[in-house]
Parts: C-alpha cells; sequence; structure tokens
C-alpha cells in the first residue's frame, strides 16, 4: 500500500502539489504503527511485490459484508489479516486449513494460534495482522 506524506505522522493538511511545502515531523501514535507495517512488508517474503511476493487469497467467513480477510504466503513466510469493516462488534467464524498454525500478532506481540476452524470476536473497526 501506499503511505502518503505525512500520513505516519497524522498530518491533516494537504500538501502543495507544484510548491515546495513541509512536513512537521513530529512524535505521532502514527509513526509505531506504520513503522511496523512497513517492517513487516520488507521482511516477510509473503508480502514482496509482484512474483517475488505470496498471492492475495481470500478467506471466506461468516459475513464477507462486515469482515475482510485474506493471507498471504512464499517460502515458509506467510501473513493472516482480519479486518472488522462495520461499527457494531462482530462475531468472526471461517474455516481455513491453509491458515492453521502458530502466529505473532504484529501489533500486541502475543503468540495467536489459529485452528482449520476458527471463532472469535472483533471490536468496531479493530482488525488482526498475524504473521510467520
Amino acid at each position: 500500500p501506499l503511505i502518503y506524506n505525512g500520513q505516519e505522522i497524522g498530518m491533516n493538511k494537504r500538501l502543495r502539489f507544484f510548491d515546495k511545502d513541509t512536513i512537521d515531523w513530529k512524535k505521532s501514535p502514527f509513526r509505531e504503527f506504520y513503522t511496523k507495517l512497513v517492517k513487516l512488508k520488507l521482511n516477510n517474503k509473503a508480502l514482496w511485490n509482484g512474483i517475488a511476493g505470496g498471492e492475495m487469497n481470500r478467506i471466506e467467513t461468516n459475513d464477507n459484508n462486515k469482515i475482510f480477510s485474506f493471507f498471504r504466503e512464499k517460502d515458509g513466510n506467510k501473513v493472516v489479516a482480519v479486518f472488522n469493516l462495520s461499527p457494531g462488534k462482530e462475531k468472526v467464524a471461517f474455516d481455513n486449513k491453509e491458515t492453521a498454525g502458530t502466529y505473532k500478532d504484529l501489533f500486541s506481540g502475543k503468540k495467536v494460534k489459529l485452528n482449520a476452524s476458527n471463532k472469535f470476536e472483533l471490536k468496531p473497526w479493530e482488525y488482526l495482522v498475524l504473521y510467520k
């Protein structure tokens, strides 16, 4: 994904396109979030671009209108992402043997075990990014 200049610090102004403009690189709670995402992309072959990376595989859930989930895999590297795209708490359920295994949660650092059949809840707009 493309990160726009200033997005990683939560900048809320539009940069001038044809004129020199500045970005105030202040401390921001967004910096750690984007740093983790960028490091994962650089270090996990599953997320590399084109044929160097893994193909995106959609994970069908109990409610594909509210839950978007996919995995990518390449050379033993795997990333599983699950997003609650709704304003309500959602019960997530999916069956997928290809995602079974033990992962690390990108943002909490905790170990997460996925089985061939999974059920859990996500808060409004909550997401999981799991990797190995």
